[in-house]
């Protein structure tokens, strides 16, 4: 019986190792500036705007999930006076960790240090916080009526929100 139990310790202890390996090694083996410009591609089709970020882009696994990220932009539409709509010197999220093994999303920092935000609407009534991501104003009215369905959202918890000047 005790041969059973060093057995079974030994492979627990074996399984944390690998995993507090794991945290500790793939923050500084992971190359997060080669997914910069996938990112800043992907925000700026999903959007219509033009997104960019700076070269300080942190990822954390432990004790939290979580992205830094400097000098993040997201750009007017054409025929707006400031050439970005947001512009943010510092943007970091932190998610907890065990609602993400049961598939939820729970925020337990936002944070925004120096953000500045322009909001504009022209003499002809556009504005720019309108239209995200539609590239013409009938954009999904061909779409049938199956696709054009609400979804019922819980919302996004945020534990802590900071904002900073």
């Amino acid at each position: 019986m005790s041969r059973l139990i060093k057995w079974v310790v030994g492979i627990v202890v074996i399984l944390v190792v690998l995993m507090v390996a794991a945290v500790v090694l793939v923050p500084m083996l992971l190359d997060v500036q080669q997914y910069k410009p996938r990112l800043e591609e992907l925000v700026t089709r999903q959007t219509g705007r033009t997104f960019t970020m700076g070269n300080d882009m942190d990822v954390s696994v432990f004790p939290w999930v979580g992205v830094r990220l400097s000098d993040v932009r997201l750009g007017n539409p054409e025929g707006f006076t400031a050439t970005d709509m947001v512009a943010v010197d510092q943007f970091e999220v932190r998610l907890k960790v065990m609602p993400l093994l049961s598939r939820r999303i729970e925020i337990s920092t936002f944070a925004l240090n120096a953000p500045k935000i322009f909001l504009e609407r022209l003499k002809d009534g556009r504005a720019n916080w309108e239209n995200f991501g539609k590239t013409d104003a009938r954009a999904g009215e061909n779409k049938p009526a199956a696709e054009k369905s609400e979804s019922k959202t819980s919302g996004l918890p945020i534990e802590s929100l900071m904002v900073e000047d």
